[in-house]
């Protein structure tokens, strides 16, 4: 690359501002291209399952994300729950929280490995019980009632569970076919859940208990 210099002569660009370029411009392509990468491989992915495989890991997902907007604290999730120990909103909380991230880890697992299906299942039953409970005022009964959107998303939850078990059961018996593959996630993403389930579930208990 030649620039004039301010005698109106042409002079080269110094070699360490040619090799900083070239070294920006490589660094820019790589990420490109390994961005690029990773989308396709996902598309791949999904391109190659059968039309139907997708319908599990779609409702796995759609049922932790409406989970996630009921997190007491939240602003859906308003009732005060001080009236139970703090035990009991730790533990329900933490049952809520893995089975919200775990459903995440199951949509992985389809949707890698065409398999998991029996725990899809087990999920989407788990997802209509805590659901059906807290809107027939079983467990956990507050003395504020639930507000119209909460119940809304309640019973929206119990369809996608409901929906979520019926598609696992039939699609399962196609699990057969599919080859064996790692069952676990990678090491990093397992930690991050882990670090992210703790954060969940004290900040939930702390705004269940009003404190």
């Amino acid at each position: 690359m030649i620039l004039p210099d301010e005698s109106g002569q042409n002079s080269a660009l110094a070699p360490g501002c040619r090799i900083f370029i070239l070294f920006t411009a490589m660094r820019a392509l790589g990420a490109t291209i390994g961005t690029r990468g990773a989308i396709r491989r996902i598309i791949s992915r999904f391109r190659r399952m059968p039309s139907s495989r997708p319908v599990v890991p779609a409702l796995l997902i759609a049922s932790a994300l409406n989970l996630a907007l009921m997190v007491p604290g939240g602003f859906v999730e308003t009732r005060d729950f001080s009236a139970y120990p703090a035990m009991v909103l730790g533990a329900f909380n933490v049952f809520l929280t893995v089975l919200g991230l775990g459903s995440l880890v199951l949509a992985y697992l389809v949707i890698r490995t065409g398999r998991a299906y029996g725990w899809a299942g087990l999920a989407g039953l788990a997802f209509v019980a805590v659901y059906l409970l807290d809107l027939g005022r079983i467990f956990p009964v507050t003395p504020n009632p639930m507000s119209t959107l909460l119940a809304t998303l309640e019973w929206i939850g119990t369809a996608l569970g409901a929906a979520l078990a019926v598609s696992s059961v039939v699609l399962r018996g196609a699990a057969g076919t599919a080859s064996p593959a790692k069952l676990a996630p990678p090491m990093p993403i397992v930690l991050g859940l882990v670090v992210v389930a703790l954060i969940i579930v004290a900040f939930a208990t702390k705004s269940a208990m009003g404190v």
